[in-house]
């Protein structure tokens, strides 16, 4: 893993500490033993789901659903149906967490046996003080110069006459094994040599990094001979199907544990060098001595001689003399930002987020959207450890050196790559869509998804930067750990936050809709546990203005004295003054017309309207909520460029504080105010629903003010960056401050503490409040609030009379839209009568549960309608989540009635009139994991002039005049293929049917939803295991019922 060029600082100032900081070798073992024990997880996890990858399992529940609605109470099946996929949730982490604990334990059993097997295989003896006196006498003296807790014990290794040595065994106990020869040489240079090696070994001691070390060279091991042989070895006897898909996954895995196993070793090593090189009172031995180091040569040359050599930089364990001669005598170098690092936390995080947010959706009770919250915050305390660490390490070599601050491009970059390629390495193992799955389908949603994700991630480098500048001066004393982990707990949660309204954007994009992708991210900040942390850590870099900062002491390596980093400038009334002015404006402009100027904007909108309607309401609301967003975005663009001016980044901090204070202040003149008074007035009890409004209206400016101060950051730190081009950024050099750092004044750290407090506790209070009552924790004052459009909403359809792939349509497209609560409300009662009238039962049952407890104001019944729906539309009975809105085909035929289904034989072929052929093969019994599969492959030829969406068919199977689920198997030759057939292509379908044992026959119907939904037009029939006519018969187009071959 290469270094990145790091400025060498002025010649007569002393090295920089690098254990100022968390090192790099705590968080990258933190990134090994995650991505190992999470590959094993999704290796295991896709390997137990067989050919389908768990689908099997979930349709089966669809089927439970669809039999139980036949005769029980749809609340019944509600809860049935999840209770059934919760059980399948379960299974699968027990799979995962199993696989993770045998990793697991097969790891420690080799660290509790890695010193008795090394002492046993190499032959090691207990250091004899009689045999070697002169050695004995140099180590007791370095010992006591080390001043550990707990001295190790010294063996050696009669056996190997070169220098070298090696610290091992399991805390508590701890040895140091050291060469023969190493020992035997008495001379200077001998000696030289020994204090080299014991100083080193035992500084591996003094930074416990030896337990670390054992486990690190075993997870490579362990995952190799636990899960990837294993698992190889039975895909390729059980499913072969799976072994290039499982296999290729499986060397993604390997290399990249190897590639982080090598960093951790190297990492290791260099601190050990930096450590022992610190001078002592007594000591003029060179800060490395290389000639005690002996080096392994690289490979030799030929025609793979550059590969092999790269690939042994990247994979050999122990730096190059050269390297750790550079890194004693700059040990800032230590203390940077790795992109490989970067890219390997991404790669963790991709993999391990699909399946971690199953498992803690199913804790939470089936809630996606916090269990995916959830899941994102664990990986993001991952995703700081590594990623905003190394930034804050950089931070503090530019502001002790006076070079400029990091921009933090290239760890956001390959964080996002990382990303971005471990969900396609993990896209099996996802419910929901994934961007490589949209891609496909929608090249430029999928795009889109990927720039989003990218500036989401450049955003946290370049936030943990700024943060880091901000706070870092303000800390005092021998270490600046306690900063840096304060201000980690906040950026996971932030991280979390962020990812998770992306991956839920991403998920909603999945139905088409050109907006769906930023209407969904921009929906799922609605939500007051994502939306509060990204406020709190945009903010948060101004709350070192509260800290007066101090003497930073154990900066440096070899010089005892204090330094004092700079602080930077922060303006609290930058972000405090403009929503002052705002609220006092607004509110006499209030008091002045008695409440009406201020609306007049809004209402002017909806003149043409009724005034009595709905309509002109909510458009009166939106455009309140439009002028409240154009007067944050100028308030933004004005604190950003007063506040923005220290080049640390602070712009954007002041930027959100103004923006969202600006929000809150108009809410309360606009909402609040009148609220109140009207509370006073009539009655509190009687208008329990301006509560709902009042909440929802702040975290929607919440999200506003998130949204102007990321805009008019971004601008304004452009606009400055190129006014400053050929200027140094901030800091250029800092002068000394032998006498302490400068003490800033006080009111700056009051005000913000003043505000800081009642910034929060006014978006907590009604948002948290309203989110207790909405999910009925606390009673409601004035009973249930139904919206009369709820209340007045049409009746269910006929059952059977809407298509379940148009329900599931409509049902994703509603949950990405940003919603008012009102509005939530009449869009549940719409997917809830569309749902009762579809042509599923279970479907049915969700639709009248959530139809029912809408309309009477209940919460957590129609939640959990609502979700059981979301998961049913997964697995939908037709083998496949239904795809966009496609217009119709060119020529569809005619349009009057269709005549009765036409019956072949397996093996013929059945062609529709504008060209359409569809060919099913005869059925082969297939037994897979002690079940019995009839599998089908049908082939359907688009013989038309314009393209051929395969969603226009489904599929329905009958076994001995059973219904049988389909389930649809992936073309392992065209496993990215979409649902377009061009024309003149051939598209080959897979679909397995589980039947018993003794099953005789099976029936498939092919429905053309273009014609006719409800009738199937052609109907193949045919024993099992019977071959019918080899000879394929063509039918007649289905014009005359007399005419239809059969």
């Amino acid at each position: 893993m290469e270094r990145p060029a790091v400025a060498d600082p002025a010649t007569d100032r002393a090295r920089l500490n690098p254990f100022t900081l968390p090192p790099a070798t705590t968080s990258l073992f933190l990134l090994l033993m995650t991505l190992t024990l999470s590959a094993a997880a999704y290796t295991y996890d896709a390997v137990a789901g067989g050919l389908t990858g768990w689908e099997s399992s979930y349709r089966r529940c669809v089927v439970a659903a669809d039999t139980a609605a036949a005769t029980g109470p749809p609340q019944r099946v509600t809860d049935g149906y999840l209770a059934c996929n919760s059980a399948v949730d379960v299974r699968r982490a027990g799979v995962g967490l199993g696989a993770a604990a045998l990793v697991a334990t097969a790891m420690f059993v080799g660290y509790r046996r890695h010193p008795r097997r090394l002492i046993r295989r190499q032959g090691l003896r207990p250091l004899d003080p009689v045999v070697y006196p002169v050695a004995a006498r140099e180590i007791a003296r370095l010992v006591d110069e080390a001043r550990l807790t707990r001295p190790p014990r010294f063996v050696v290794n009669p056996y190997r006459t070169g220098p070298g040595g090696r610290a091992f065994g399991c805390r508590p106990h701890h040895h140091v094994r050291l060469n023969r020869g190493l020992l035997h040489d008495t001379s200077d240079d001998g000696l030289l040599a020994l204090r080299a090696v014991v100083r080193h070994e035992l500084a591996h001691l003094r930074n416990r990094d030896v337990d670390r070390t054992v486990l690190a060279l075993l997870s490579g091991w362990a995952f190799v001979l636990v899960v990837a042989v294993p698992l190889l070895a039975f895909v390729a006897v059980r499913t072969p199907a799976l072994l290039w898909p499982v296999g290729w996954r499986l060397g993604v895995a390997v290399a990249l544990l190897w590639l982080v196993r090598a960093a951790v070793i190297r990492a290791r090593e260099h601190h050990a060098d930096v450590r022992a090189s610190v001078a002592g009172p007594d000591r003029t031995d060179p800060p490395f001595h290389p000639q005690a180091f002996p080096e392994r040569e690289p490979p030799a040359g030929g025609p793979l001689g550059p590969a092999r050599r790269a690939w042994w930089r990247l994979l050999r364990l122990h730096p190059t003399n050269g390297d750790r001669a550079d890194v004693v005598r700059r040990p800032e170098a230590l203390l940077r930002a790795g992109a490989v690092e970067a890219l390997a936390a991404g790669v963790t995080v991709g993999v391990s987020l699909p399946y971690l947010s199953t498992i803690t959706t199913n804790l939470l009770g089936g809630d996606r959207l916090h269990g995916l919250l959830l899941a994102s915050a664990l990986l993001g305390a991952l995703t700081v450890t590594v990623v905003g660490t190394g930034l804050w390490r950089q931070a503090l070599v530019s502001l002790v050196t006076g070079t400029p601050l990091p921009t933090g491009v290239r760890p956001g970059l390959a964080l996002a790559a990382g990303i971005a390629g471990g969900e396609l390495v993990a896209a099996p193992l996802s419910d929901d869509a994934t961007w490589p799955s949209i891609l496909r389908q929608f090249p430029a949603q999928g795009v889109l998804a990927l720039v989003l994700l990218t500036l989401g991630c450049l955003l946290f480098a370049r936030w943990s930067v700024a943060s880091a500048a901000a706070w870092l001066p303000s800390a005092a004393g021998r270490t600046l750990t306690p900063a840096v982990r304060a201000g980690q707990a906040l950026a996971a949660l932030a991280f979390g936050a962020g990812l998770t309204a992306w991956s839920t954007g991403t998920s909603v994009a999945g139905t088409g809709v050109p907006v769906a992708l930023p209407v969904g991210v921009f929906g799922s900040a609605l939500d007051p546990w994502v939306l509060l942390p990204l406020l709190a850590a945009a903010a948060y870099p101004l709350t070192a203005a509260v800290r007066r900062g101090g003497i930073l002491r154990a900066v440096r390596l070899d010089r005892a004295d204090g330094a004092a980093l700079p602080r930077p400038r922060i303006r609290p009334a930058a972000a405090l003054l403009p929503p002052a002015l705002v609220f006092v404006v607004a509110l006499a402009v209030n008091e002045a017309s008695s409440g009406r100027l201020l609306v007049a904007a809004a209402t002017w909108l909806g003149r043409e309207l009724d005034p009595g309607s709905y309509q002109r309401a909510l458009l009166n609301v939106y455009a309140l909520l439009g002028v409240v967003a154009l007067v944050q975005l100028v308030v933004a663009f004005v604190a950003a460029a007063l506040g923005g001016r220290s080049g640390v980044g602070l712009g954007p901090a002041h930027a959100l504080v103004a923006a969202v204070l600006t929000g809150y202040a108009l809410v309360s003149v606009l909402l609040t105010l009148s609220f109140v008074e009207l509370c006073l007035g009539a009655g509190c009890g009687s208008v329990y629903q301006g509560v709902l409004t009042i909440g929802g209206a702040y975290t929607l400016v919440g999200v506003f003010g998130l949204a102007a101060a990321v805009v008019a950051g971004t601008l304004v730190a452009s606009v400055g960056r190129l006014v400053r081009w050929r200027r140094a950024r901030w800091p250029q050099g800092h002068p000394a401050a032998p006498a302490g750092a400068r003490r800033a004044r006080r009111w700056p750290r009051v005000v913000v503490v003043a505000v800081t407090g009642p910034v929060v506790l006014g978006y907590v209070g009604p948002v948290v409040g309203l989110w207790l009552s909405a999910n009925e924790f606390i009673p409601g004052r004035g009973g249930s609030w139904v919206p009369e459009q709820v209340a007045a909403a049409a009746p269910p359809p006929a059952a059977g009379t809407v298509a379940a792939a148009d329900v599931c349509r409509f049902a994703q497209t509603a949950a990405g839209r940003p919603l008012l609560v009102d509005q939530q409300a009449i869009t549940n009662v719409e997917v809830g009568r569309r749902a009762a009238g579809s042509d599923a039962p279970g479907l049915r049952a969700f639709g009248q549960v959530l139809y029912d407890g809408t309309r009477r104001g209940e919460v957590r019944r129609p939640g959990r309608a609502q979700v059981a729906l979301t998961t049913y539309c997964r697995w939908l009975p037709t083998g496949g989540r239904p795809g966009p809105d496609t217009p119709p085909p060119p020529d569809p035929g005619p349009t009057g009635p269709v005549p009765a289904p036409a019956r072949l034989a397996f093996g013929q072929t059945y062609a529709w009139p504008d060209g359409v052929t569809l060919t099913l093969a005869v059925p082969q019994r297939v037994q897979l994991q002690g079940t019995w599969y009839a599998v089908v492959i049908a082939s359907l030829t688009n013989g038309r002039p314009g393209a051929l969406d395969v969603n226009e068919f489904s599929f329905r199977g009958l076994v001995d005049d059973r219904l049988t689920p389909a389930i649809v198997v992936p073309d392992p030759e065209y496993p990215n293929a979409g649902p377009t057939v061009e024309a003149g292509a051939v598209r080959r379908l897979n679909y397995a049917f589980a039947v018993p044992a003794d099953a005789a026959r099976l029936r498939m119907e092919v429905f053309h939803r273009v014609r006719d939904a409800d009738r199937p037009a052609v109907v193949f029939d045919g024993p099992l295991g019977a071959s019918p006519s080899p000879t394929p018969q063509a039918s007649a187009p289905p014009s005359p019922p007399s005419s239809t071959p059969r």
